[in-house]
């Protein structure tokens, strides 16, 4: 999946009406993960859907043609562009002469929780070094310039090499975990986050809370929220906030 056959397929749009079918939803959801312009795209799309729909009554009754069909197309134009996508509005009378109205279709939860799930990669700040570096620390700053320019691949990689050599080391495990959620692993992401918000470091709460990111990108939605009150220090006004924001999406 990429941003052109996004766009070409209607791929947004179709996830949050839960059309999609089960193979390009896990493509669009990995990508979605990684691509920051698609995320706003779909948060746009979001906000702007119950509105349409609130105003599907009256965008009908201003298409309906007085004449020929014609007025119908010439309207058309100008409320397709202002919407700026194709949504599924209940059709025209003139349409519905030709075929019965649709069935409401019931909008997933799931594309509420994918949202919530999206994670900011956590920030990181290069060390100074002080004297020769270890072979693990050696593999955890290369990784970590990956990292930062949000090559998630081989970030990974070296964090995986850091990491064989040093198993403990509680930087290149958080490191590794938010890596895999932002390249759409959330699987792997959540066993590495577990074992970093299961110990005590300095990484302990930020784990916490990226381990509920974790968990929502899972669809597991409880677990989430169990690991979000649990998280302390300066992150937990922002846990209470995102518990606040999955129960609302759960109404």
């Amino acid at each position: 999946m990429d941003c052109e056959r996004a766009i070409r397929e209607n791929v947004a749009e179709r996830y949050l009406a839960g059309t999609l079918d089960s193979q390009t939803t896990e493509e669009w959801e990995q990508h979605f993960f990684a691509c920051e312009q698609c995320a706003q795209q779909v948060e746009i799309l979001q906000s702007i859907v119950p509105a349409l729909r609130e105003m599907a009554p009256q965008i009908r009754q201003e298409m309906k043609p007085q004449r020929p069909v014609r007025r119908w197309f010439w309207i058309a134009i100008p409320v397709a562009a202002m919407a700026g996508l194709i949504i599924a509005i209940p059709s025209m009378d003139v349409m519905r002469k030709k075929s019965p109205a649709p069935a409401p279709v019931a909008v997933s939860k799931t594309p509420g929780f994918t949202l919530l799930a999206k994670l900011d990669p956590p920030a990181y700040k290069a060390p100074v070094l002080r004297g020769l570096e270890s072979p693990a620390e050696n593999h955890f700053r290369q990784a970590m310039t990956a990292y930062v320019a949000h090559d998630w691949p081989h970030a990974i990689e070296g964090l995986q090499r850091s990491l064989e050599l040093d198993s403990k080391a509680p930087a290149p495990r958080f490191f590794l975990g938010a890596a895999y959620l932002l390249a759409g692993n959330a699987q792997a992401a959540s066993a590495e986050l577990e074992r970093t918000a299961s110990v005590d470091s300095p990484f302990r709460d930020e784990a916490r809370f990226d381990l509920a990111k974790a968990y929502l990108a899972l669809n597991r939605p409880d677990e989430a929220i169990a690991s979000l009150w649990s998280c302390g220090g300066e992150f937990a006004a922002e846990a209470r906030s995102l518990i606040t924001r999955i129960q609302e999406s759960r109404k």
